[in-house]
Formats: structure tokens, sequence, C-alpha cells
């Protein structure tokens, strides 16, 4: 006979979820399964498991902890003596990081003309003295198939 018993508490944010859970394992010996996040809804489920007493005791503490920071527990469950092969049921792997198909990315190349280009500056209209900007020229060569850029400062 299986004396596992399971403690559920769902609760509105994940805040509160870490919060429940904190206070839920702090409170009693039990084990604390982890928590799954509901699609959309912004519900979390956190799992306690433990001797009955101790689930419950923890389900409690969870509760108290969660609405004295004016979070929402939405919905609260106990169950005494859990059927062998349930335990596995509870236990997901999640990956913490969803992993890309890059399969399914494709990539296309852009060739893209750019032209010669020089910018000339009247040192006159735009500034005095030593505190200058220097002049850029900029030069830029387009190849077949291939994109080259040249940068040359040019000062005083």
């Amino acid at each position: 006979m299986n004396t596992q018993s399971l403690g559920l508490i769902e609760v509105i944010g994940l805040s509160n979820a870490i919060e429940a859970a904190d206070a839920g394992v702090k409170s009693a010996n039990v084990t604390l399964l982890g928590y799954e996040l509901t699609n959309g809804s912004g519900l979390v489920l956190v799992k306690f498991i433990g001797e009955i007493s101790e689930v419950q005791t923890a389900v409690d503490a969870a509760i108290n902890a969660v609405e004295q920071k004016n979070g929402k527990v939405h919905a609260y469950k106990t169950i005494a003596r859990l059927s062998n092969g349930i335990e596995s049921l509870l236990i997901q792997v999640q990956p913490l990081v969803k992993k890309e198909n890059k399969e399914n990315i494709t990539t296309r190349s852009i060739n893209i003309p750019i032209h010669n280009i020089t910018e000339v500056v009247d040192e006159t209209s735009c500034c005095s003295g030593d505190s200058c900007l220097d002049i850029i020229e900029r030069q830029e060569v387009v190849k077949p198939n291939s994109v080259k850029s040249k940068t040359k400062k040019v000062g005083k």
C-alpha cells in the first residue's frame, strides 16, 4: 500500500506560485514535485507529495501565504494514498528553453547595389577652429555577387 499523498494548489501568477511552494516546503516535511503553467490563463499549479498530514499542512500554509500577499488561490486539493503509478504521471520533464526547429528556417541572399558616395562638408559653416569635426570621405565599391566597403578618415 502506498502511503504517499498528493497536495495541489492552483494560484494566479508565477510569483504567487513561488510564494506558495516556498511556504509549503518550509512548513512541512513534503517534497515539492514542481509547478505547471496552464495555457493562457495565468494559472500555475504547485504540486507537493508526502505523508497525508504533512501534505495537508503544506497546502494550508501555501494558501495562507498567497492570501496574505493579496494573491488569488483558484483551487486546491489533497489526495490521500495515491494509487500505484499515479506519481509517474505527475512528474513531467519540461525543457526550460524551447529548441527551434532549424529545418523550417529558410534563408536567402539579396544583392543590394551601392553607389560611390563622396561627402564634402564646408568647414566654415559647421565648425570653427580646433573643434572642427573630421571630414569623412566614404568610398564603396560593388563587385559582382559581393559587397565591400572602405572607410577612410581625412583630417585637417
